[in-house]
């Protein structure tokens, strides 16, 4: 089945109930029906064919989900693009995949400027602000076509979604995600999280180009309304005023600095008549402390995702009955839950055998939310999938009760704020800066960010040295402003090894401490 068919039986069921609100705004599921509808005519007028990508570079807003959903309707592949990536990194991407249109918004005028002198996109549509504003251009692409109300024929098995995520490259690689994957993906939501009704109210406050956009899938599918964060980065303020506001039960996909980011804005205390219902958070490690302050505050409402772009929410969960035991227990650290029910998880060693229970291995799986490949890159997908497991680079262990616990990355990936950072992208962009002779970029915990890069360099003048912040806003110039490192150490000299190589692990271990200050 085309997957789009999730807005089509809503709309039927829940005409008149509210789809979308964000400040004032408000869209009816018969009336969002009826706009993308009125886009897929749009883009059909436009030569945007079956198969075409077309990619979505905006902030969260009614606009995105119409065109999410006449992407899906007209068999096209969506390709969601981060807003917080350099606008190199998205010509990248959209060079990479083929874009044949990108639907920005109007807060992204001027990055597309600048990407359309890198890349080979056939057109750009400016959708607009936020909060309902479309642009006058976009509501004429409406007006001007017939709305195309059926759903697209498809083979369960074509591409719908291109997950763009950094690997162990450093170049982004787009997942290659199908309708199947993502109805297995919503049908697990339900059996493993949470099981939505048309009650349900759910608050978006991570950008819908990451997994808050995958799990609208199935929440929107049972007419639940979809509140989104009327401020364009996280406001913990605000969030806690909208979920007052708008009686919300669900915060769909969070990472852990924002689940403590809300609940030290209500110092850890509980909220009386509060009427959440589930808090879905993954992405990157919880300290069992801060789980437990959040229960105390929200109560034992969280449940926990461990997936990725490859196989997208999720490979394993923690329900929040189970959640809220392991909480209370003497852990170290929380476990990424058990498997999902439709996947299977195998821990291998290096030669690819099975290892005892309790025994770290690198986590392989295999079910029906594992992608096809990638795109365009049939090594990266030889390397990744094997004889029908998707090997993660993750290691971890299972242990006596089938929980998975993860401990360490096969591949140095920093995952800060649920988004991946390439260790050597980071070193590349800073040995950019004239005045660094050499630079290592590995992970490092900090209180308020989780994990996130820490550099240590070495500087040509060692006398004098550039200031921290200034190599700080030197690497925003160069990549994602997400992506440059939290704190930066000079040193005379990095250690290596008898070979001359650079271990970030020693270095971690060495010098993987401090806060840095806010930049």
């Amino acid at each position: 089945m085309n997957i789009a068919l999730l807005l089509t039986r809503a709309s039927q069921a829940h005409r008149d109930r509210i789809a979308i609100m964000q400040g004032e705004y408000a869209l009816s599921y018969a009336n969002l029906n009826e706009r993308a509808a009125r886009l897929t005519g749009a883009l059909r007028g436009l030569g945007v064919q079956a198969g075409d990508r077309v990619a979505i570079l905006q902030h969260n807003g009614a606009a995105y989900v119409e065109t999410m959903f006449a992407t899906l309707r007209n068999a096209s592949i969506l390709v969601p693009l981060n807003p917080r990536l350099h606008p190199s990194e998205i010509a990248y991407i959209l060079q990479h995949c083929g874009a044949h249109l990108l639907m920005h918004g109007a807060a992204f005028a001027d990055t597309v400027q600048e990407v359309k002198t890198k890349c080979s996109v056939a057109r750009c549509i400016d959708v607009g602000g936020e909060s309902g504003n479309t642009s006058a251009t976009y509501e004429d692409l409406l007006g001007d076509h017939d709305p195309v109300y059926a759903d697209a024929e498809v083979d369960e098995n074509d591409t719908a979604w291109l997950f763009y995520t950094s690997g162990t490259t450093g170049r982004p690689k787009g997942a290659m995600l199908s309708h199947r994957n993502l109805l297995h993906m919503a049908m697990n939501f339900y059996s493993d999280h949470y099981s939505v009704c048309e009650r349900d109210v759910a608050l978006y406050l991570t950008p819908l180009s990451h997994g808050a956009g995958l799990y609208l899938l199935p929440i929107l599918a049972r007419g639940a309304a979809q509140v989104f964060h009327a401020a364009a980065g996280f406001d913990a303020g605000l969030a806690h005023s909208e979920i007052q506001r708008h009686g919300v039960t669900m915060l769909p996909f969070l990472v852990p600095m924002l689940v403590k980011r809300l609940t030290d804005f209500v110092d850890g205390k509980s909220i009386p008549g509060c009427t959440l219902q589930v808090i879905v958070w993954g992405g990157a490690p919880m300290l069992v402390e801060d789980a437990r302050r959040a229960q105390q505050c929200f109560g034992p409402i969280l449940t926990q995702l461990y997936g990725m772009g490859e196989a997208p929410m999720s490979i394993a969960a923690l329900g929040r009955s189970e959640h809220a035991a392991r909480a209370q227990q003497p852990l170290t650290r929380m476990p990424a839950g058990r498997p999902r029910v439709d996947v299977e998880i195998r821990l291998v060693d290096e030669s690819g055998i099975e290892v005892a229970p309790g025994t770290n291995g690198e986590v392989t799986v295999r079910g029906g939310v594992v992608m096809k490949g990638y795109w365009n890159d049939s090594s990266a997908t030889r390397q990744i999938l094997r004889e029908g497991w998707l090997y993660t680079g993750d290691i971890g262990y299972l242990d006596e009760r089938g929980d998975l616990f993860l401990v360490d990355r096969k591949d140095e990936t920093i995952i800060s704020g649920g988004s991946n950072i390439y260790p050597r992208e980071v070193e590349e962009a800073l040995l950019n800066h004239p005045e660094v002779l050499e630079a290592v970029v590995f992970e490092n915990f900090y209180r308020e960010w989780g994990e996130a890069a820490k550099a240590i360099i070495v500087a040509r003048n060692r006398r004098n040295p550039p200031s921290p912040e200034e190599l700080i806003q030197f690497c925003k110039t160069q990549i994602g402003s997400y992506k440059k490192p939290r704190e930066i150490v000079f040193v005379e000299e990095i250690p290596k090894g008898p070979y001359g190589k650079i271990s970030r692990k020693l270095l971690r271990e060495t010098l993987g401490s401090g806060e840095p200050p806010e930049h």
